[in-house]
């Protein structure tokens, strides 16, 4: 049951968020790709962030029972690093779907991707543990699995769907 949930019941609020959009004073703004695009992003670069620093700097582990490697110091980096790509992308694009939000909302999405990213990777991790698995799979050398590269995404699809539901976006009819 857990495999359905986690394979196609999580990934879904991904394909959701194709079809959502803002409303707005010129009429309808179709925003799906952007969302998604978006969410993407600024879920992955918690795990880019969080290797670098928690290589350099990490010595509080985490969840050493699952996830051995991950620290404290390097969750750290990896919030740091969805929260200044997000006000990034919100500053460099003013009418993009980060642009019109304001600067609150953008660093509370950014801690939000990081946050929902970690508990995916997690999750994913305490799966493998549980069926004695060291990697997803084989397909990428040296990092496992497809579900090692999209397992951060699982759990931050659905969370940036409700956040951008909250914000206003609804979806095309």
């Amino acid at each position: 049951l857990m495999g359905l949930v986690y394979v196609w019941f999580l990934p879904s609020f991904l394909a959701k968020m194709r079809h959502l959009g803002f409303p707005g004073a010129h009429g309808w703004r179709l925003d799906g790709v952007e969302f998604i695009i978006v969410t993407v992003f600024v879920a992955k670069i918690c795990d880019v962030g969080g290797l670098f620093v928690g290589k350099r700097y990490g010595r509080h582990k985490l969840c050493p029972h699952i996830s051995p490697n991950k620290t404290w110091e390097g969750f750290g980096g990896g919030i740091l690093a969805s929260v200044g790509l997000a006000v990034y992308m919100s500053y460099t694009a003013p009418e993009s779907v980060l642009g019109v939000m304001g600067l609150l909302p953008v660093i509370i999405f950014g801690v939000l991707m990081a946050v929902s990213s970690l508990l995916g990777d997690l999750l994913e991790s305490a799966m493998k543990r549980d069926s004695e698995m060291k990697d997803a799979g084989g397909s990428i050398p040296g990092y496992g699995g497809m579900l090692d590269v999209a397992d951060s995404l699982m759990v931050s699809g659905p969370v940036a769907y409700f956040f951008f539901i909250f914000m206003g976006a609804r979806p095309a009819l």
